[in-house]
């Protein structure tokens, strides 16, 4: 599965591969398209060629998901 945007862009499609139990810890390939990338620039991929040379050299990356609620406390 490839995703190409950025951190949010990444997050739903990764949110969604793991919803599905057929895409239960697939690959995901990042091409970073968005404003900040974070994800992406920790995983070493910085420019959309650097996506090429991960997918090509098979770098994997276990990632973990998680969510935060931010409520207002008043």
């Amino acid at each position: 599965v490839v995703s190409c945007g950025g951190d949010g862009t990444a997050s739903s499609i990764a949110t969604a591969l793991a919803e599905l139990s057929t895409c239960n810890n697939k690959p995901l390939l990042l091409i970073p398209a968005g404003t900040r990338n974070s994800l992406a620039h920790g995983l070493d991929i910085h420019r959309p060629e650097d996506a090429s040379v991960a997918f090509d050299q098979q770098r994997l990356a276990p990632i973990s998901l998680w969510d935060v609620t931010v409520r207002d406390p008043t």
